[in-house]
């Protein structure tokens, strides 16, 4: 299994990230902005290929005060 197959908890994630766990609770249960997650029975994990993805996939903004 490569790295892009590893999966983490929403904890690693948010660190990972510099989010608080529960931004990324409210975006799964919201849809919005929502890295892709994976369901195991009532855990949750996220495929780290499919974050790298969802990262790049963002769109750049040319300045702070634009929406991303």
């Amino acid at each position: 299994m490569d790295d892009n197959d590893d999966l983490i908890t929403t904890e690693q994630l948010a660190a990972e990230l510099s989010v608080p766990p529960s931004r990324l609770h409210k975006a799964r249960v919201s849809g919005i902005d929502s890295p892709p997650f994976i369901k195991l029975g009532r855990l949750v994990r996220y495929r780290r290929g499919d974050i790298r993805n969802w990262i790049a996939s963002k769109p750049r903004a040319n300045s702070t005060s634009e929406r991303g």
